[in-house]
């Protein structure tokens, strides 16, 4: 009797029209087991007032730092460090093969942290000490890449390269366990919200890196830089670190340990579960394709084509628009996608996106760097719309299990992979059409960004 009483609740709670039949009670249990283990793990409701503010800025803290160093090694320092050591000649190659080799070490390490961590039981917190870790290794290559400069010789280049696998490194292992902490912290009904923060968050990183890096990069002493971002990682990261990280749950009785052929076998998700999420995997691979096959590049674009003398301290302005345009975006749009649905943000923020890079093809035949920095704000607002939903976007249709990191480390690779390949597209395309029309080079790059934020 107490078997079926609990076959009872487990059909009213399920809500599609085929319950488990009744002949197969044991397996009908170990399901509400495992769905009952999830329900219990559900995140509390959040405290108000200014505990309420603190938790976001602990949540938030190490997407902050983790941006104000991504963001401007991408798109100021490598760009910048990268011509310095090789010249002129050959930044378009380098700048497009270089980060690409870094990106490929997320595409394994991100994931597999992230499955570490979702069988965890570590006392300092099963993401945290991935966390902890990863920025102690970003910290020591980025340390080792701050001696490198124009008088460096062409042959360090190589080093350099082997210095940004290492960063790309440390940033993995920590950002797929850390990816695991909002479903963990944040109850569901707010995650738009929460998500909106996220964006605030990592907009102003981006936003602070670029103006420091801006003000003090320098061709011949990197040092000063590099400093600067380590502080930044070290010390922004300091409140999330704080955060009181739930237990590690006990796992299903029924569920498998952690091997590494679990781990292959959890890279299997069944189209009929996940088929949202690989909708949301798609739609986040050619918004990153669009972003990376213009961010590293814009720093020469302008010194070339549109013939500024700092090209260094413009890609900065830009950046700063893009950024603080981005701001009030991201608050409103994660709020709006709570009340009316994630979708509709994320069509009218690719569409203004895409008629921004519309607007930078016409404008590089005839360059106006005023024209290029107002648009920069247009664009800022798109961008700040879809990263405010896309975090929410991907938790929402994940469906209930234990591995949601390992799943979210997934999730990662569709937005670290573009930075593989969309780099080397374009850097191929510039570099070949040097001899003939550089500007019709950044024309054809553009035409290709306006279509995979249309895609």
């Amino acid at each position: 009797t107490a078997e079926r009483d609990l076959c009872v609740m487990y059909r009213n709670l399920e809500s599609d029209a085929h319950p488990p039949p009744l002949d197969n009670i044991d397996g009908a249990i170990a399901e509400f087991e495992i769905e009952e283990d999830l329900r219990l793990d559900a995140p509390p409701p959040l405290p108000g007032g200014w505990r309420g503010v603190w938790f976001y800025i602990m949540l938030c803290c190490y997407w902050f730092s983790s941006n104000l160093a991504s963001g401007s090694l991408i798109s100021i320092v490598w760009p910048s460090q990268i011509a310095a050591v090789v010249g002129d000649l050959e930044k378009e190659k380098y700048n497009g093969f270089i980060p690409a080799l870094g990106a490929i070490v997320s595409l394994t390490i991100t994931p597999i942290a992230g499955y570490l961590s979702d069988h965890s039981q570590h006392a300092l917190g099963a993401r945290k000490v991935f966390i902890y870790s990863g920025i102690a290794i970003m910290v020591g290559f980025l340390v080792g890449s701050m001696f490198f400069n124009q008088n460096s010789g062409f042959w360090t280049i190589w080093i350099v390269m082997v210095l940004i696998l290492g960063v790309q490194f440390g940033s993995s292992w920590a950002s797929g366990p850390y990816a695991g902490l909002m479903p963990a912290l944040v109850p569901k009904d707010i995650i738009g919200a929460s998500s909106g923060y996220m964006a605030f968050a990592g907009g102003l990183g981006v936003l602070i890196g670029a103006v420091g890096c801006g003000l003090l990069i320098s061709k011949v002493n990197y040092i000063p830089v590099y400093i600067f971002l380590v502080l930044g990682l070290v010390l922004g990261s300091l409140p999330t670190i704080w955060l009181q990280e739930p237990l590690p749950s006990s796992r299903p009785l029924n569920a498998e340990p952690a091997s590494a052929k679990q781990f292959l076998k959890s890279f299997y998700l069944p189209y009929n579960i996940y088929r949202d999420f690989y909708f949301v995997l798609i739609t986040r691979f050619f918004f990153d394709m669009a972003i990376y096959a213009v961010l590293p590049f814009f720093q020469y674009f302008l010194k070339d084509v549109v013939m500024v003398d700092r090209p260094e301290l413009f890609a900065s302005v830009m950046i700063i628009l893009i950024v603080f345009t981005s701001i009030p975006s991201s608050f409103l749009a994660g709020k709006l996608s709570d009340k009316y649905g994630r979708k509709p943000l994320v069509y009218t923020s690719s569409i203004l996106m895409t008629l921004v890079l519309i607007a930078y093809t016409i404008i590089s035949f005839d360059p106006s760097l005023v024209l290029i920095l107002v648009f920069a704000g247009v664009f800022g607002v798109g961008y700040g719309a879809f990263l405010a939903v896309d975090w929410a976007l991907a938790l929402d249709v994940l469906p209930p299990n234990t591995d949601i990191a390992k799943d979210m480390g997934i999730w990662h690779i569709t937005f670290v992979f573009p930075q593989v390949i969309s780099p080397l597209i374009s850097g191929f395309i510039l570099n070949h059409m040097k001899a003939t029309s550089l500007r019709m080079g950044y024309t054809i790059v553009f035409i290709m960004t306006g279509v995979y934020l249309l895609l």
